[in-house]
């Protein structure tokens, strides 16, 4: 390393910058959000290549450590979107493990964030939450209300994912009070994660108020990620109640807004989304598509319960128009997933292989044909 190393770091300080300033293009919005993207996009392989050596040098060097913990700093909401989570998440240990090293708190608790919304978003809940834990812990040292309240809805995101109802909606309470009047990135956040509380727990015109809030602050804030979200989720509500071309229509307003701006796990929330209206509906074989399109953008991206979710679902739309061998294989695919990560929804898969292959074959062919 001791040859190269000068040359390395200012490689990775001049791909930093890069990052930087790309990451400040695309949380600016309007004009400068695909010029964001596209400066990262035209140096993306410079930029993991400073990352992935970040993270293999920084125990050897404090210049390198602490590279590593600019680099986390850098661009928080570019990396999960433009990269795999998996890649996004040995970064952020390095991080962790890099501040930790030079006992700079601050950076390990945003170090601590990354690693729990990589986490979270592969499905690992239960390290979620942990490392959420920790952040707040640190967080609360060092009187950090932003990060107290980003911390705290995170953790109300995780508890909701463990039916703990009431102290998911506790946290999202408290991180809406603790977010700074002029954060309304972060007011925005916590109202969606509120509201998708008071939607789980089936309060829905609550919801509804909550999500028409998240939009417009959202809105003001140019934070089209934010929006997105709460359109979907919005239309998640509609759908609930019955109203399919309402629900449409917000799905299709998610899809726009997340095409434009390049955010390809929420690309594949909404095509989902419109798969589950298809297949509410009716319109099974349009739905294969849609959820083959989904499940793609959720292995790319490393989203695995993700992928479970859809291949799941898929397996519903197969075994409804007769491919009973095809679903069979959909499903247990997507047992294989959520038996790796450990999660809940294992018993339910395992619970459709069971019926898919236990039903006789007339009972079969009867059933499927008045559902065609």
């Amino acid at each position: 390393m001791t040859r190269c190393r000068a040359p390395r770091l200012r490689h990775g300080h001049h791909y930093k910058e890069v990052l930087s300033r790309a990451d400040r293009l695309y949380r600016a919005g309007g004009e400068t959000l695909d010029a964001g993207l596209y400066l990262f996009d035209v140096d993306a392989i410079n930029i993991r290549q400073a990352l992935d050596w970040c993270a293999d040098n920084f125990r050897l060097d404090p210049d390198v450590a602490r590279l590593c913990c600019a680099y986390a700093r850098a661009a928080p909401h570019l990396l999960p979107l433009r990269c795999d989570l998996r890649a996004c998440l040995r970064w952020a240990k390095s991080a962790r493990a890099a501040s930790s090293q030079l006992g700079d708190r601050e950076a390990e608790a945003g170090a601590l964030w990354q690693m729990g919304v990589a986490f979270a978003m592969m499905g690992n809940h239960k390290q979620a939450i942990e490392c959420h834990t920790e952040q707040l812990a640190i967080a609360t040292e060092l009187r950090d209300e932003a990060s107290q309240s980003a911390a705290l809805g995170n953790l109300g995101l995780q508890y909701r994912h463990h039916g703990d109802l009431q102290r998911a909606i506790e946290c999202h309470e408290k991180a809406l009070d603790l977010c700074p009047d002029a954060d309304l990135s972060g007011q925005a956040a916590a109202l969606g994660g509120l509201a998708a509380a008071h939607l789980t727990a089936k309060n829905r015109r609550a919801a509804i108020q909550l999500l028409e809030q998240q939009i417009a602050v959202a809105r003001e804030a140019n934070e089209p990620r934010s929006e997105e979200a709460a359109l979907g989720n919005l239309g998640i509500v509609h759908a609930m109640l019955g109203n399919s071309d309402r629900a449409r229509s917000l799905y299709d307003e998610a899809l726009s807004i997340a095409r434009s701006i390049g955010d390809r796990p929420g690309e594949g929330k909404a095509l989902a989304a419109i798969a589950g209206l298809y297949l509410a509906t009716g319109r099974s074989r349009e739905a294969l598509g849609l959820y083959d399109a989904a499940i793609s953008i959720a292995r790319d991206t490393g989203h695995c319960a993700t992928e479970a979710l859809q291949l799941y679902n898929k397996s519903t739309a197969l075994a409804r128009i007769g491919l009973l061998p095809a679903a069979i294989d959909a499903a247990v695919e997507a047992l294989r997933i959520r038996e790796d990560l450990g999660l809940p929804d294992a018993d339910a898969t395992r619970q459709a292989i069971e019926v898919y292959r236990s039903w006789p074959r007339k009972r079969r062919w009867r059933f499927w044909r008045r559902t065609l």
